[in-house]
């Protein structure tokens, strides 16, 4: 379960700007850092510039001592605690009730899938993706294709061998408890022979909705939906309809 925390704390005028600093300095490393702190904002008093208050979104109890036991924090509370002026940080640990934003954890899946997308797709790089993958993946093509990741690196190669220079672009992606519903679109020149279908160097259109299942941050399960028929009858595998 998540943990939202709160620290609030006020500076001596004339350490403000070494807070800041240090404060940059520590964003950096928590963003590098700590993949279980999902959010980490730090916010300055718009009419008294020495009041400080920090918000963090952590993943679970682990992430909140990981964090706790890093030396970057322990850098940080060497550089404002001799800069405190009005007592001891005070912290405070929230439930979440309600909120209109997407959770942390459904906007990190978007990010799987769209680098998900970006190397494997656009890249070309059906080798370069398998850290976004479970152990457990399972795909489900229609196609006589071996199970797991093997599977869909296949299609991918025969995507890739019939369109060399495809470019797939988002159009809409949607993310719901452990599922990312991703709709795009594809553009490409056919240079390579697909079922059956000889190279005709058209430049070919058609569009695309997955359905992604992630597990501790991985994808899972993967469902596709793809107009074969709007691209088969482009490359001329098949007649168009009048």
């Amino acid at each position: 379960m998540p943990i939202y925390t709160i620290a609030e704390y006020q500076i001596r005028p004339n350490g403000v700007e070494k807070v800041k600093g240090a404060i940059e300095e520590f964003v950096d490393y928590v963003r590098a850092n700590e993949p279980g702190s999902q959010v980490y904002a730090a916010w300055q008093h718009k009419e008294d510039p020495s009041r400080f208050m920090h918000f963090f979104i952590f993943q679970n109890e682990e992430a909140h001592r990981a964090h706790s036991r890093s030396h970057a924090v322990k850098r940080f509370e060497a550089a404002y605690r001799p800069e405190l002026s009005a007592g001891d940080v005070v912290f405070t640990d929230y439930r979440q009730v309600a909120t209109n934003q997407p959770s942390a954890h459904e906007e990190k899946n978007k990010q799987v899938i769209r680098e998900f997308t970006r190397i494997f797709k656009n890249h070309h790089n059906v080798d370069g993706v398998s850290h976004l993958f479970h152990q457990d993946f399972m795909h489900h093509f229609r196609a006589p294709l071996p199970p797991g990741f093997e599977g869909l690196r296949q299609v991918g190669i025969m995507m890739n061998t019939a369109f060399p220079d495809v470019v797939v672009t988002e159009e809409d992606l949607i993310a719901s408890g452990d599922r990312v519903v991703e709709r795009s679109s594809a553009l490409a020149t056919h240079k390579g022979q697909l079922m059956g279908a000889a190279p005709t160097d058209r430049q070919i259109r058609w569009s695309e909705i997955h359905i992604y299942r992630l597990l501790e941050g991985r994808i899972v399960e993967h469902w596709a939906e793809v107009a074969m028929l709007e691209l088969l009858q482009q490359i001329g595998a098949l007649p168009q309809v009048s």
